[in-house]
């Protein structure tokens, strides 16, 4: 009789344990930074790794000038971008960034090799430029209508990388860069480029930057009104982490552009979609664009006179 109460007592402890580490797992964070706080900084994976790779490449590799802020530069007029442009391609007004996308053709792009080579490094975790300043997609985008998917290479980079990443069990990394392709000196044009204002192509209406082309105008970040935008950028990095759930979201400078409110909604929705697949995920970001109790401050050339942990 006592060993048949003994065995009850440890199967109703055991359902309570289980039914505790269930609820845990539905808890999920809410859209302020208190509830965000409760996630780990850096998950132990991270903190063990010692190398990762992330790189840029996209229709700006075309043309094989400059940096990739071509894009960019190429709408300088007088700039050596501009320059040069001209002299290889023609009149911005006549050859336009998207006349490069074609030519983007990724014909050598082995995703199995690219794998293989990052594993063989050491590093623990890789992926590419999700999107950069320029508004183009390295994913299958039904958001963004200019995406490697559906024109230029014609396949989805960052999904096939991923798929060979993740089954050598390497990590996964989706960097974005495109708080700065919205156009925020639209109605005051002498400010662009200076502070507040950085957006990466100018708006100026004697610039093909400045066109209302419904479809164009979302490469150039031109959109009527900046909460249009915000709600674009959310909606793509939304987009990736239900697609491909991405071990870590990884940001550049300017992510302060972005209107706190649509800030909580990206990191909540992260950390969300982690929980629910159960993974460690991470928030990395260049700037301190985001409380360091919930995410990773990069640094990239150069460094902090202090040293604090990555986790209170």
């Amino acid at each position: 009789m006592n060993k048949i109460l003994f065995f009850g007592l440890c199967l109703g402890l055991f359902a309570c344990q289980k039914q505790e580490n269930q609820n845990a797992k539905k808890q999920k964070y809410e859209a302020n930074w208190e509830s965000l706080a409760k996630h780990k900084a850096a998950p132990e994976w991270f903190t063990d790794a010692k190398l990762g790779i992330y790189f840029h490449w996209g229709p700006y590799s075309v043309p094989a000038f400059g940096s990739a802020w071509y894009p960019s530069n190429m709408y300088k007029r007088g700039s050596r971008v501009n320059q040069f442009h001209e002299e290889h391609f023609g009149k911005i007004e006549k050859f336009g960034y998207q006349d490069f996308i074609p030519r983007f053709r990724a014909e050598h792009f082995d995703p199995e090799e690219w794998a293989e080579l990052f594993q063989s490094t050491g590093a623990k975790f890789a992926g590419p430029v999700a999107q950069h300043h320029d508004g183009f997609a390295m994913w299958q985008s039904e958001i963004n209508p200019w995406n490697a998917k559906a024109m230029g290479p014609k396949r989805d980079i960052l999904g096939e990388l991923f798929e060979a990443l993740e089954s050598r069990d390497l990590k996964t990394i989706a960097t974005f860069h495109h708080a700065r392709n919205g156009q925020r000196n639209i109605g005051n044009e002498s400010n662009w480029g200076k502070n507040g204002y950085n957006s990466h192509y100018p708006y100026a209406p004697d610039l093909p930057t400045a066109t209302t082309d419904p479809k164009l105008r979302k490469l150039f970040g031109n959109f009527e009104d900046i909460d249009t935008f915000n709600q674009y950028w959310l909606d793509q990095v939304n987009e990736v982490v239900d697609k491909y759930h991405p071990d870590i979201l990884w940001y550049d400078s300017w992510l302060n552009l972005i209107p706190e409110n649509y800030r909580l909604q990206m990191a909540a929705h992260h950390l969300n979609k982690g929980l629910e697949n159960e993974k460690e995920v991470a928030l990395c970001h260049k700037q301190e664009d985001l409380p360091l109790n919930l995410s990773i401050l990069d640094i990239e050339q150069g460094g902090k006179k202090d040293i604090y942990p990555m986790d209170d």
